[in-house]
């Protein structure tokens, strides 16, 4: 996380000596192979721990180049020979650079004289194919991250040999073609994403042989056909994003029984027929734009034992005439009784309206001086020459107002805002029940406000508030 550019060196025969940590009673190599790995899962997959990527305690040489300028091709593996036969892991990491050419194929040239291999060159410049036969020359690949480049074509069937890989991220490139049903055979596969790309045909059923597969994310693609039955199988899986795609059928009511399922979005495909009875995963936010789905239970205000009590009110209601008579006839009140009950009920209906009207203005007094404290300080991550405060984006938006309004998504909508004259923003204001919690959207939004790819949009800043957020 520097600012070092250049291209990223290689070592040729020159040796990296043991680093020694000491105390009083003994002298022995140090092993970064827990430090890497935990460094990995901060960059990649927050909150997992570092058990996730199959690490083995064995020791490690381990290559951090990643937040800087580095420039150029991966020629190699930067790794002195002496190394090679020992059945090392060896971890690279060259994220979030400006590394260019095809994809890194001899990255891959001695890997099977390593025990296990690592390798992270995400959100880069990088374009060319996948190679095919990078199964054969690389059986101790467990962890690739090519996210965020310019790869091309489509996926080779033969990537299915890679049966000791873990974690596969090929998310946000321009692959194109179907998804290969030899994924199946990655007996090992906890994490896959395939996000962002041009993938079409169908999901394969091979899918649901993936026994320890975790977190499978292909949203923003062409996929049609049904979501594979066999995803209920996968009692392992926490995460399932198939958002943005063009799948039709229905939901796997067996999915409710994935106990383990936590993220769940079908959002926008043209999926039909009832919902599968998960309240915590059936939310509408994440089945919108499916038009033929049965309507979401959390529009409905009502339970069926409401339902019915309000069907049978109906019917007392609209009971004959001439049974009420006889009722009032045998049963009923006299006028006087009548009039008593009549002005009761309406002193206490104005009671009841008065003290609803006094707790109702107390609670706005309160949520008044909340927004009137609200810290409103915008972070800034890229100078456009204006000052942005939160009262020139509140104002240049017409706080908010809808005929501003240029787009609408399931986190918030988007609006244009005109800071000073020639400098129009689009400013996206998230909904707060949508954050997990501000420190974690903090974190986060920080480190993208860090990226430059030209597949993504420029942060220039945010504000963060219990009261807003934008």
């Amino acid at each position: 996380e520097n600012s070092l550019s250049g291209s990223i060196p290689r070592f040729y025969n020159q040796g990296c000596p043991e680093v020694l940590t000491s105390d009083s009673y003994a002298i022995e190599p140090f092993n970064p192979t827990s430090a890497y790995l935990s460094f990995l899962a901060r960059k990649l997959q927050v909150g997992t721990h570092f058990e996730f990527f199959g690490g083995d305690g064995g020791p490690t040489v381990f290559h951090n180049f990643g937040d800087n300028n580095f420039t150029g091709s991966v020629l190699s593996v930067p790794i002195p020979p002496k190394r090679l036969g020992k059945q090392i892991s060896y971890a690279f990491y060259a994220g979030e650079n400006l590394l260019s050419g095809t994809f890194p194929q001899n990255l891959f040239e001695n890997c099977n004289e390593l025990g296990s291999l690592y390798v992270n060159v995400s959100y880069n410049r990088m374009s060319g194919q996948i190679p095919a036969e990078m199964s054969k020359i690389c059986k101790s690949l467990k962890f690739l991250d090519v996210s965020g480049n310019q790869i091309t074509g489509s996926i080779p069937p033969s990537i299915g040999d890679l049966v000791s890989l873990v974690s596969l991220n090929l998310s946000w490139n321009l692959l194109r073609g179907w998804i290969p049903s030899s994924f199946g055979l990655m007996k090992d596969l906890r994490y896959l994403s395939l996000s962002g790309n041009n993938l079409t045909r169908s999901i394969p059923s091979t899918f649901g042989r993936l026994q320890s597969l975790e977190i499978l994310e292909m949203s923003s693609n062409s996929l049609s056909g049904e979501i594979p039955e066999g995803l209920v199988n996968l009692r392992n899986l926490t995460v399932l994003l198939l958002n943005n795609n063009k799948l039709f059928g229905k939901i796997p009511s067996g999915l409710a029984n994935v106990t383990k399922l936590s993220a769940f979005n079908v959002s926008f495909n043209n999926l039909s027929g009832p919902l599968p009875s998960s309240y915590n995963l059936m939310k509408c936010s994440n089945l919108l734009g499916n038009p033929l789905l049965q309507p979401c239970h959390e529009y409905s205000s009502m339970s069926s034992s409401d339902q019915a009590r309000a069907g049978n009110s109906q019917n007392y209601a609209a009971s004959p005439r001439g049974s009420a008579t006889r009722r009032n006839g045998n049963n009923g009140f006299n006028s006087i009784e009548i009039a008593s009950i009549t002005s009761a009920s309406a002193i206490v209906s104005v009671l009841l309206a008065l003290i609803i009207l006094f707790i109702y203005t107390r609670k706005w007094n309160s949520k008044s001086k909340i927004i009137s404290t609200t810290k409103k300080e915008v972070t800034i991550f890229t100078n456009i020459g204006v000052p942005l405060t939160f009262d020139s984006v509140v104002q240049a938006t017409g706080n908010f107002n809808a005929s501003n309004c240029i787009g609408n998504g399931g986190f918030g909508s988007t609006y244009k805002a005109e800071i000073s004259p020639g400098v129009l923003l689009a400013i996206k204001r998230l909904a707060i029940g949508r954050l997990q919690g501000f420190q974690q959207f903090d974190a986060e939004i920080k480190i993208l406000g860090r990226l430059r790819h030209p597949n993504l949009v420029t942060l220039i800043g945010y504000h963060a508030s219990e009261m807003e957020t934008f």
